[in-house]
């Protein structure tokens, strides 16, 4: 229970970070619930229903899958989270050999999303308010932008993707708001998938 609640403890530090630049917060857990390590991934499974669901101001969804004790699947289950749930904390998992499966995988989704986007699409707003309003409704048409005081960043693939985006958003911004265009979206694009993975939840 101890190690348990130093792991949750880390988990809130970095999901804290993670929740000033988004409108949710998305965490991945995969966890040994059944299979030679059912006895500790079903406790942890349970755990994930006493988890906060706010930090920061921010909501908190978690996606709960089981790796069945097996590296292959703790694997594919990363896998999952990072490329269709785009999570941005990964939690698990219950054993040594598929908590190292699941964090080489994390590691190379995180290589491999910081090389993709090279241009990004920047509106600066009057105000930090007026940027706020615009990140949050971003967010709730599935992009994810990333916010910095008055400034709203959106990454893209390619320059066409960045400028037709700009051209979107031209009708919905505040008179008086910029939208610039440029490249490269590095630096935006890490902020926004900081993948962290945290493991040994019961060990």
């Amino acid at each position: 229970m101890k190690k348990l609640k130093h792991v949750l403890a880390a988990a809130g530090l970095v999901l804290a970070g993670v929740g000033l630049a988004q409108a949710q917060i998305t965490v991945g857990v995969t966890v040994s619930a059944t299979g030679p390590a059912a006895s500790l991934g079903i406790p942890e499974r349970n755990t994930v229903a006493l988890m906060p669901t706010s930090i920061a101001g921010q909501t908190v969804k978690y996606i709960v899958l089981d790796d069945a004790t097996d590296p292959t699947a703790a694997a594919r289950n990363v896998a999952k989270l990072t490329s269709e749930e785009k999570v941005d904390v990964i939690i698990g998992s219950s054993t040594v050999p598929t908590t190292l499966a699941a964090a080489r995988t994390a590691r190379e989704a995180q290589e491999s999303a910081a090389e993709g986007p090279q241009w990004e699409g920047r509106v600066d707003l009057g105000s930090r308010h007026e940027a706020e309003a615009l990140a949050d409704r971003l967010a709730a048409e599935g992009l994810r932008p990333l916010r910095r005081w008055r400034h709203v960043f959106l990454s893209c693939v390619t320059e066409d993707e960045a400028r037709a985006l700009a051209d979107r958003l031209r009708g919905e911004v505040p008179a008086g708001a910029e939208l610039i265009v440029e490249g490269t979206a590095a630096d935006a694009w890490e902020l926004t998938h900081p993948f962290a993975i945290l493991g040994g939840i019961a060990n």
